[in-house]
């Protein structure tokens, strides 16, 4: 203890506060032995309020110690004299953030102007606490310019919620836009950040909030409704409301405001959640409002058909004729749901819809839907084309006989794209019709449909139509009328547009012109005729090979003579010629409509012999287009070859479940009566398979030891390696004896084989 402090003693702070002795204090501020002295006088002369301290106190920011200098901080705010703004802003710069916290609280407690801009720097102090100080000062100060800094500040700097919530409270109204236009921010923290903020600003912020609930951005939208929600603030019967009411989803509130929740309603219609989109056109539906048409209609085009749905109810319900001709358009929707509000939609709409729907009984895709629309209208049809396919749609052909020359197009148009049954009853109305029918009905002549040229040249016949010249342009209806005589009269004239039907998917079309051409002896016949020797159609064949006689062909290669041969029947020449007849003799042995020539041509290629025939055998036993007896006939032959390539066939028919029950017999039958090991293998392995399951153990070790042998050195196919294989668990359970007592019996069993592959 120095002698000073002997004489005098150490300053009593509470005395020197007691007497409010500045000086004393003021001295006990420079005591440079104590700290606490000298923090507890910086405390003491803030709280006396002596602004001649403040000297000292400014002198004192420069201590050595923390625990002072942050005493002598809260002095100077307690002092609010401006005298101690610089010092205090050069006091921001102090190493330690405690002191720079204690700093800014005095800066905010003497709220003066001047310390604003070091204040909007230490928002980025580098320590949070100072960070969150220098925001609540600002807040105390009440500078509008501290606003954006603040705001950007929290954007910046996480946990500044809380502070700069208290200073832009404090700043007013004018920090509230700002706030509101973070809500559109991208980043959802920063939202969140300002709509915490908003929230502790309270209802001072609600009018603001009111016109974001129609803004562009969806996010910023949300915010403002659960913010508005939070204030209290009930909706009005306006845009606004209807706009809180489209973000929470009650459809229903919207309905209740009408005409004011259309536009906001619309917006949505855009929505990417289709039931959104769905309720939203309900909604519009409901309301019925006329400006809500255009937008329906567009959500007519909508990729769900939910939505489609709801939209053509929606115009049903507001009824406005306008809306007939989109909705008639669309009604080829492919959802039958739609198609159906749509028709009711129409409907509802009633007259007007009538004239639309009668022009669109042109269109084939909707008129059956039209034709029954109309019907719900009570529309009459006139004898006109569009009441012809009204009854045309109705299938009441003989109502289009009263209607005349106006229904002939629409039923000509029938004829091209009907059954045959359909097309019988239309050409009987054509001819009732009479005369006006001859002209469309004379250019089926020149198509590729057989069926229909029939059928049009026999109506022409009936209404005493001849072509007005004998000619080129005459043999196509004598064709149509099959009249092949006819055909050989006009000579060469015939020859070009008898070719051009040598095509015809009508076997007879086919035969009668082959036989016309030979007939006629143009040579010009001879390569197509050459073509119809390997015709799937015995017919064909025959009156190709017998025409082509007749104009002294004769074929240049060995596969031309085979398909002649086939084609003339001539099977012992076939025989003659060997495998060069193979690939003709399979097109005859295919030809399942004829049995008698399918049963030769198998039993010529029997005879023939050979691998080109077994594989030609093997594809017919295994197309199963062919019939049964002929998949017999042609097992017996392939089982008479005895090839193991027969074998191998008949095993794969055998294991495939797709094939009939019947021809699975067949191929075991002719398995059974070929003399060969893998065959006789393959019927070995099954024998012993089922007796895998016989009682007696000692059998099913003979199953299982043959079994074993087989699989290891035996001559069979990859199926029953499989099979075998398959079995493997139960052939290698270890066996074992077990006695079973019960009732005073004694039960013996043998479980297990043992046996290993």
């Amino acid at each position: 203890m120095s002698l000073l402090d002997l004489l005098f003693g150490q300053p009593n702070i509470e005395n020197l506060k007691a007497k409010k002795d500045i000086s004393g204090l003021l001295k006990a501020l420079e005591y440079p032995k104590e700290v606490v002295i000298r923090q507890k006088a910086a405390e003491v002369l803030g709280e006396l309020g002596n602004t001649e301290a403040i000297p000292s106190l400014v002198d004192a920011l420069e201590d050595a110690e923390v625990e002072v200098r942050c005493a002598v901080c809260k002095a100077l705010g307690q002092l609010k004299n401006e005298q101690a703004i610089k010092p205090l802003v050069t006091a921001l710069k102090d190493k330690k953030a405690v002191v720079r916290q204690a700093v800014s609280n005095a800066l905010g407690q003497i709220g003066s102007a001047q310390a604003v801009k070091s204040l909007i720097t230490a928002l980025n102090d580098k320590d949070a606490n100072v960070r969150e100080e220098a925001a609540r000062a600002l807040g105390q100060i009440g500078d509008a310019r501290a606003i954006k800094p603040l705001i950007t500040a929290l954007t910046e700097h996480n946990g500044l919620e809380q502070a700069v919530a208290f200073a832009l409270k404090k700043l007013g109204k004018p920090a509230i836009s700002p706030l509101i236009a973070l809500l559109k921010h991208n980043d959802q923290a920063i939202r969140n950040k300002a709509s915490l903020t908003l929230e502790k600003l309270g209802k001072s912020a609600t009018s603001s909030l009111v016109p974001v609930l129609i803004s562009e951005n969806d996010d910023a939208r949300h915010c403002a409704a659960d913010l508005l929600e939070k204030f209290g603030w009930q909706p009005t019967k306006d845009e606004f409301g209807a706009a809180y009411w489209i973000i929470k989803q009650q459809w229903d509130k919207c309905v209740g405001i009408g005409a004011p929740a259309v536009e906001p309603l619309t917006v949505l219609l855009g929505d990417k959640d289709w039931v959104v989109r769905w309720a939203v056109t309900k909604a519009l539906g409901q309301i019925g409002d006329p400006r809500s048409l255009q937008p329906l209609m567009f959500a007519m085009g909508d990729a769900d058909a939910n939505v489609r749905h709801a939209a053509a109810e929606a115009l049903g319900q507001i009824g406005d004729p306008s809306a007939v001709d989109p909705l008639v358009v669309i009604l080829k929707d492919a959802d039958a749901q739609v198609r159906n509000a749509i028709v009711l939609a129409l409907v509802k709409i009633g007259q007007p819809s009538v004239k639309p729907l009668v022009a669109m009984l042109k269109d084939q895709a909707i008129r059956k839907i039209a034709t029954e629309t109309l019907d719900r209208l009570g529309w009459k049809p006139e004898k006109n084309e569009f009441g012809a396919i009204y009854w045309i749609v109705k299938q009441q052909y003989n109502r289009c006989v009263p209607i005349g020359a106006a229904a002939v197009p629409p039923l000509v148009e029938v004829l091209r794209n009907s059954n045959e049954a359909t097309r019988q009853a239309v050409a009987e109305v054509l001819k009732q019709i009479g005369p006006a029918s001859i002209t469309p009905l004379t250019a089926f002549l020149d198509g590729n449909d057989g069926n229909l040229r029939q059928i049009a040249a026999s109506v022409l016949h009936k209404l005493g139509w001849q072509p007005h010249q004998e000619g080129e342009a005459s043999v196509t209806y004598w064709v149509a009328r099959r009249d092949w005589n006819k055909c050989i009269q006009l000579g060469t004239l015939a020859v070009a547009p008898l070719i051009s039907i040598l095509g015809d998917a009508d076997m007879t079309i086919r035969q009668g012109a082959t036989e016309a051409l030979g007939e006629i002896g143009d040579t010009r016949a001879i390569e197509p005729l050459v073509a119809l020797l390997i015709d799937p159609q015995r017919s064909v064949r025959f009156s190709a090979a017998q025409s082509l006689s007749m104009l002294g062909w004769q074929p240049v290669s060995t596969e031309l003579q085979a398909a002649h041969l086939v084609g003339r029947e001539d099977w012992d020449k076939c025989v003659e010629l060997g495998e060069e007849s193979v690939e003709a003799l399979e097109v005859a042995l295919r030809d399942w409509d004829n049995w008698e020539v399918g049963l030769a041509a198998a039993k010529t290629l029997g005879k023939i012999g050979g691998a080109p025939v077994v594989e030609a055998l093997i594809r017919a036993f295994k197309d199963t287009r062919g019939g049964l007896e002929m998949r017999k006939v042609v097992a017996e032959i392939l089982g008479e070859i005895g090839d193991i390539r027969t074998v191998r066939a008949l095993i794969d028919v055998i294991n495939n479940p797709n094939d009939v029950v019947d021809v699975h017999r067949i191929a075991t039958k002719t398995l059974e009566q070929l003399d060969h090991p893998q065959a006789q293998n393959w019927f070995s392995i099954r024998k012993h398979i089922t007796r895998l399951e016989d009682k007696e153990w000692s059998v099913r070790k003979g199953a299982a030891e043959a079994l074993a042998i087989l699989y290891q050195h035996g001559s069979i196919d990859e199926q029953s390696r499989k099979l075998i294989l398959s079995k493997q668990g139960i052939m290698a359970e270890r066996h074992h004896d077990e006695t079973v007592l019960s009732c005073n019996w004694t039960h013996h069993h043998d479980n297990g084989i043992g046996i290993m592959l």
